[in-house]
């Protein structure tokens, strides 16, 4: 994920791994946005903070970001 911090704005990196739907999260655990994901990026609208992005696919991962 770049950049990290960011805007709200920002894009993925697969190493070989097809993710198909991701889930925003933030630190309470509350699901802000699930989608398809299309050409590996991803345009939110989020408030400054921290937040967990949950990708699914051949494999599931976790990634934690910052919006500045």
């Amino acid at each position: 994920l770049y950049p990290n911090p960011n805007n709200g704005n920002f894009s993925l990196t697969n190493n070989n791994a097809r993710f198909s739907s991701y889930t925003i999260y933030d630190l309470s655990g509350r699901a802000i946005r699930s989608d398809a994901l299309i050409n590996d990026q991803i345009q939110v609208n989020l408030t400054k903070g921290v937040y967990l992005l949950n990708l699914k696919g051949d494999t599931t991962t976790t990634i934690k970001f910052a919006v500045e």
